[in-house]
């Protein structure tokens, strides 16, 4: 990460986002279904995009249903792919992830840079 992520902020990110691998070091909120938890710590989740993101579960959190769709806060890990988990919120299972994921796609438009402010900024970031 180049720029001092500002508290509070943190980009909402989907596995495409995460391939770019530039976000490393950054707090993010990615939303998705856990498919499985390894057991040791390690869970793999299916980002809003369809895209798989593996999520490093120090805190023995344990894994939501599958049906469920959940938001992960947590650090992009130095492999800028994968992510450190903090904490965990469940949405539910009627969440809409298609809309969501257009709201990331206009997130990360410079057109709208104003209305999402440093979070979006940040996504961008090389």
């Amino acid at each position: 990460m180049s720029a001092q992520q500002e508290d509070g902020c943190w980009p909402r990110v989907t596995a495409a986002s995460l391939a770019s691998g530039n976000l490393a070091g950054t707090i993010v909120s990615l939303v998705g279904k856990v498919q499985s938890a390894d057991g040791a710590g390690r869970w793999r989740v299916q980002s809003a995009d369809g895209g798989i993101v593996s999520v490093e579960n120090a805190h023995d959190e344990p894994a939501p249903p599958p049906t469920s769709i959940v938001e992960i806060m947590g650090c992009v890990k130095d492999d800028g792919r994968s992510l450190d988990f903090f904490v965990s919120r469940n949405l539910g299972d009627d969440f809409d992830e298609a809309s969501y994921c257009e709201m990331i796609a206009l997130q990360a438009d410079p057109k709208y840079q104003e209305m999402f402010g440093v979070a979006a900024a940040m996504a961008r970031i090389p």
